[in-house]
């Protein structure tokens, strides 16, 4: 009730406000953004019957509107054409004929009680909306189109590193297929001296010295073991390199080193990770004779 006495107070001080003074109050700021009571409203407009009360008004609404119109980005014509096609379609038949017969308002010549600087507010928060829309639109896409070219340079480097293995066993394949062609190559079946069922092969090129071995029946190891191909030459083991763990239980062929000696025999033994210079006899799996 009190704040009611003070508001009603506040009026009727205003209703006894001469021109200059309601310029000053401003009574003519809340009337341009419609935040007058009734009471107020109906000052004002009595008021705006004079020259000076109407420019400064009129200069208010300019500065309002531009300031909106500061504030408001355009649509893209795709995204306009969009939203009042779909305005269209949700729009009653009645409503459209009613629209259509509607007059045409000058909004230069409106009369003041009709507040152009609302209808041009309006406008430009329209505009606003559709510049938000369209910007949000626009993030979205680019926001797919960087998770697609990341996806795309993946699916690339897979590509490409899959293209490099591949050629690197064409490479091997090649190798392999010219020492099975041109040299003089001798077979070796290393079998467990424990009866395990357990069992390696190693083709050996007499002329080149080359050393492939197949360990698709050795059986897999720990990971910081390896399993470490010898031959004996005159009864002393020579160190003919470590057998790569991905290759264990695989058909392929592995080629390890060169050894342009007649050697007596291959053995495989069990050693730490990476090899020894010598082999540890109790960690024997396989051996095999050369039969020449």
């Amino acid at each position: 009730m009190a704040q009611s006495n003070s508001r009603a107070s506040k009026t009727n001080c205003r209703k006894k406000l001469n021109k200059q003074e309601l310029i000053a109050s401003g009574l003519l700021e809340l009337y341009a953004l419609d935040a007058c009571t009734t009471e107020e409203k109906a000052l004002v407009e009595k008021l705006l019957s004079d020259p000076d009360v109407q420019k400064e008004y009129d200069e208010i609404q300019d500065s309002l509107f531009a300031v909106a119109q500061s504030q408001a980005k355009a649509p893209s014509a795709d995204l306009k054409n969009r939203i009042l096609s779909q305005i269209a379609e949700a729009t009653p038949e009645k409503e459209k004929k009613q629209t259509k017969e509607t007059p045409v308002i000058d909004l230069n010549t409106a009369r003041p009680k009709e507040n152009k600087w609302k209808v041009w507010f309006r406008a430009a928060a329209i505009a606003l909306v559709f510049s938000i829309g369209g910007n949000l639109l626009l993030f979205n896409g680019w926001e797919t189109a960087k998770k697609q070219i990341a996806q795309l340079r993946t699916a690339n480097l897979v590509l490409a590193q899959e293209a490099q293995a591949s050629k690197t066993s064409l490479n091997q394949m090649a190798e392999i297929n010219n020492v099975f062609t041109k040299g003089k190559i001798h077979t070796i079946h290393l079998e467990s001296p424990a009866q395990e069922k357990q069992s390696a092969v190693v083709f050996w090129d007499e002329k080149s010295g080359t050393t492939l071995i197949n360990v698709a029946e050795l059986p897999q190891i720990p990971e910081d073991k390896s399993y470490q191909l010898w031959c004996l030459i005159d009864g002393k083991p020579m160190d003919m390199g470590v057998i790569p763990n991905e290759m264990v239980g695989k058909p392929e062929l592995t080629e390890l080193k060169t050894s342009t000696m007649v050697p007596d025999a291959f053995a495989i033994t069990v050693e730490p990770f990476g090899g020894r210079p010598e082999p540890t006899l109790e960690q024997l799996k396989v051996l095999g004779n050369l039969k020449t």
